[in-house]
Order: structure tokens, then C-alpha cells, then sequence
């Protein structure tokens, strides 16, 4: 599960990072309660707004891009175009929230308290605004609104390319 765009525009990000260690299990086919919003994301996370430049961006998503797949880290992306280098850990950046990337400017996403904290690896945030959003709430508020979901609608395939990995999906050595 990624985090979607519309849960990033909950707190006006231009992209979305979530840690596949939050994300425990699939949600089945069928009516969603509340109960089954808490299988997949147990932890009560609050979701955080941060801010960085595009080159502080790049270093970021380098850092946590190249996280292997496997691994409570590996990062779900949403939101970038981009190449990841598993090996140099860059990420080379094309589109952020449909614009051009630019180094410059200043860009805002959400993360999961726990990795804006240095949890599953991930650089620790500097100043990580706490939203007052908790990860499962935003997930059940979307999935009621959406009524009816089907997963091929939210696949990033394209979006990352990973380069010196042995897999398409993400950093694999």
C-alpha cells in the first residue's frame, strides 16, 4: 500500500513517503471496517509535514529510496518521478507532484512520525510538524470516501527506476 496523493493533499504535501514496516498487512476484498484499517496499519503514526530544498529532496529520497526491498525501510513512494542508484544511494529526480524538479525550490511531503524520528533507518527530520493526522484514520477516511477502490488504479509502476539492482521493484543487491 502507498500512500496516496490524496492523503498527502490532506495537509498540502507535494509527495508522500511510508516505510513497508508500517504496512502489516492486505486489506481483503469486501466491506473495510475500521478494525481491518488497524490489520494493516497498527502503529497509530502521527503523519508528519516536513519541508526541504530539491537538492536536500534528492539526498533524502537517496537515503531512503536505496533502502532494500525486504527491509521494514523499503520506502513506498508516491508523488516523484525519479531514478534511484541502489548502489550510490542518489536519486535523480525528474518530476515532483507533476512539475519539473527543481533544486532550488522548496518542497513539502509527508512521512510516518516513527521514520521522521530515524526509525527503519531513515534519516532523522529536523523539525517534522506533527499534523494531528494518525496514518489509519487518513486510510479509513479515504476508503470511505473512495467507496470502492481497485489496487491496478494506484500502481506507480514507471514512476522509480532503480539502477545496479536485480530487481524492477525496488533496490535488491
Amino acid at each position: 500500500m502507498l500512500v496516496t496523493s490524496e492523503k498527502s493533499d490532506k495537509v498540502k504535501a507535494d509527495f508522500g513517503v511510508m516505510n513497508s514496516g508500517g504496512v502489516r498487512a492486505s486489506i481483503q476484498p469486501g466491506n473495510i471496517t475500521y478494525r481491518d484499517v488497524l490489520t494493516v496499519q497498527p502503529f497509530g503514526n502521527m503523519v508528519t509535514l516536513n519541508e526541504m530544498t530539491g537538492t536536500e529532496v534528492a539526498a533524502y529520497l537517496g537515503a531512503v529510496g536505496s533502502l532494500q526491498i525486504g527491509s521494514g525501510g523499503y520506502a513506498q513512494i508516491t508523488g516523484v518521478k525519479m531514478t534511484i542508484d541502489c548502489v550510490a544511494k542518489t536519486a535523480n529526480i525528474s518530476v515532483i507532484n507533476g512539475e519539473n524538479f527543481s533544486p532550488t525550490r522548496t518542497y513539502k511531503f509527508t512521512v510516518p512520525s516513527f521514520n521522521a524520528a530515524g526509525g527503519d533507518g531513515y534519516p532523522k527530520l529536523e523539525s517534522p510538524i506533527q499534523t494531528g493526522f494518525v496514518d489509519a484514520d487518513l486510510l479509513y477516511s479515504f476508503l470511505k470516501e473512495k467507496q470502492a477502490i481497485k489496487a491496478a488504479d494506484y500502481s506507480p509502476i514507471g514512476d522509480i527506476v532503480y539502477e545496479n539492482s536485480n530487481s524492477v521493484e525496488g533496490c535488491q543487491l
